[in-house]
């Protein structure tokens, strides 16, 4: 059995809640209009793989790391600014800076 910490079920409905907040609100950005979130029903139906209406704690796992793998791929898409597919020492430290890290030690 898999033990689930709070801290990781509340950023799961903190996931559920903010799909249905963005499709609330209309999606995404006008202009450059990002892709809707999906809803708490299509997000259940996707990772409910035995279709039996309910996540198992297997399947709420595997929601869980794959909401926190899109956002790993976001950030680090985001902070790899000249496109290589990694990054330096000071695209990391750019990152971090604009997330209210600390300016790294030269």
């Amino acid at each position: 059995m898999v033990k689930i910490s709070s801290w990781l079920l509340a950023f799961a409905l903190i996931c559920f809640v903010g799909a249905d907040l963005a499709l609330a609100k209309g999606g995404g950005k006008k202009g450059g209009q990002k892709k809707a979130k999906p809803s708490v029903e299509e997000r259940l139906k996707e990772f409910d793989k035995d279709k039996d209406g309910k996540l198992s704690q297997t399947e709420f796992t595997e929601l869980i790391q794959a909401q926190v793998k899109q956002k790993a791929n976001r950030a680090f898409k985001k902070a790899d600014t000249d496109g290589n597919g990694s990054l330096s020492l000071e695209e990391l430290k750019a990152a971090l800076q604009k997330k209210g890290g600390k300016k790294g030690k030269n």
